[in-house]
C-alpha cells in the first residue's frame, strides 16, 4: 500500500503481517523486484477454544485488532503447509474468529473483508493470530524492547528509530535519549498520519540533534523529533 500522490517505490509499504525477506522483513519496499511475504514468525496458532489474546499473551506478545492481517486462501494454505497441518477444505467466512482451523474436521477458514478480532473464540476452532510488540515497544519476530523514556511508538514499530520523542522533548544524540526542551522552548511531537500503516525505522524517520528544534517552529523545521 501507499499514500495517494506517492511518487517513489520507497513510499510503498507491505500490509500488516507482511514484509520483505531480503531486508529482515522490513515493511518498506525499496525496489520494484521486492515482494511482500508473510512474516511467519509473527503468525502463530493456538489451541482449540483459545482467543488470540490468550495465544499472544502466552508468548509475552500482544494481539491488537488493528494489527490482524487478512489472509487469502493461498496465504492460509502456505501457512498451514508450513505447520504441517492437514486440510480437507478451505472456506471463506465472515466469522470474527477467522483465520482459523478446525482440527477435528480439517477445515480451514479465511475471512472475507475486514480482519477478525483478538477476543473471538469457538470451542472447536484453533485461532491463527498475528502477535506483535505493543504500543511504545519495538522489535521483530517476537523480540520486543520498550522505547526509551519520554518516547513512544506505534504497535508495528520494528526498529528503535521508530520511537518518537514526546511533546516537549527533543532528540539528544549525545545522550542517546529524548531530553526535555530548555525552559521557554517547545517541540511538538508529530503523530503518525498513516495509522495502521505506521512506518518503521527503515523508512528513515529523520530527527534533529539541535536544541533549536524546541523553538516555535521546531516541529516544522526540525522534522520529526525521534530517537
Amino acid at each position: 500500500t501507499s499514500r495517494a500522490g506517492s511518487s517513489s517505490i520507497e513510499d510503498c509499504l507491505c500490509l500488516g503481517g507482511y514484509g520483505v525477506r531480503g531486508t529482515g522483513y522490513s515493511r518498506q519496499i525499496t525496489s520494484p523486484d521486492q515482494q511482500c511475504e508473510i512474516i511467519k514468525n509473527e503468525i502463530v496458532y493456538g489451541t482449540a477454544g483459545a482467543s488470540c489474546l490468550a495465544v499472544c499473551g502466552s508468548k509475552n506478545l500482544t494481539c491488537l485488532d488493528e494489527a490482524q492481517p487478512i489472509f487469502s486462501k493461498n496465504d492460509l494454505a502456505a501457512l498451514l503447509t508450513h505447520w504441517s497441518l492437514s486440510v480437507s477444505d478451505y472456506i471463506g467466512t465472515s466469522s470474527f474468529d477467522a483465520p482459523s482451523y478446525n482440527h477435528m474436521t480439517g477445515q480451514a477458514y479465511f475471512r472475507n473483508g475486514l480482519p477478525g478480532t483478538c477476543s473471538a473464540i469457538s470451542s472447536s476452532i484453533i485461532r491463527i493470530c498475528r502477535c506483535t510488540c505493543a504500543y511504545n515497544q519495538y522489535g521483530k519476530a517476537g523480540s520486543c524492547s520498550f522505547c526509551p523514556a519520554n518516547s513512544q511508538s506505534s504497535f508495528q514499530a520494528q526498529e528503535g528509530s521508530s520511537c518518537m520523542c514526546n511533546s516537549g522533548h527533543f532528540l539528544n544524540a549525545s545522550h542517546g535519549e529524548c531530553s526535555p526542551c530548555p525552559r521557554g522552548r517547545y517541540a511538538r511531537r508529530m503523530e503518525l498520519v498513516d495509522g495502521d500503516f505506521g512506518r518503521n525505522g527503515s523508512v528513515g524517520w529523520t530527527g534533529t540533534v539541535k536544541i533549536s528544534s524546541c523553538g516555535a517552529y521546531g516541529s516544522v523545521l526540525g522534522g520529526l523529533n525521534v530517537l
